[in-house]
């Protein structure tokens, strides 16, 4: 699957008490590690990908695309709260993002789920094979019912005969 996401992020506000040194206060930590908007887009796209790449192994196609009941999240609502948490701050990480490059994440959505177009054919493929297999199973069963209800009908009319 080719999977893309999308990332609302800002250099996180500054803490409202005068005692924070400056070098300490987010927007010099954003300058210091990453200089620009396009080198912060540039790592924050890469540290998505890797986290989609990574939470996408835990979970099975069939899961992620069944449809929910009532107001439960939905199964990619729950895999964009988790990545929203992971990139907060990972597993293994000792400082999150917002402490060690000044960056806050407002948000991360998955924009589109897919497969990659040299797959596309061969996916497409299957489905119609178990589409065949599924009404060839309903042709066969309505063959035994057919059969059923003709040597019933036959053996009542042999009867009344």
């Amino acid at each position: 699957l080719v999977v893309q996401g999308a990332i609302g992020w800002r250099i996180a506000p500054s803490a409202d008490d005068t005692t924070t040194p400056p070098a300490d206060r987010p927007v010099v930590r954003f300058l210091r590690g990453l200089q620009s908007r396009e080198l912060a887009e540039g790592r924050l796209a890469s540290r998505l990908q890797s986290l989609l790449t990574t939470e996408f192994a835990h979970w099975s196609l069939t899961e992620l695309l069944t449809p929910v009941e009532g107001t439960a999240p939905s199964p990619l609502g729950r895999l964009s709260e988790q990545v929203r948490n992971s990139f907060v701050q990972a597993a293994g990480e000792t400082e999150s993002w917002t402490t060690r490059l000044g960056v806050e994440v407002v948000d991360v959505r998955l924009l589109r789920l897919q497969f990659p177009a040299a797959n596309q054919p061969a996916v497409y493929e299957r489905m119609r094979s178990e589409r065949r297999k599924m009404a060839e199973r309903y042709r066969s069963a309505g063959q035994a019912e057919s059969t059923l209800i003709r040597s019933q009908a036959d053996r009542r009319a042999r009867e009344l005969e």
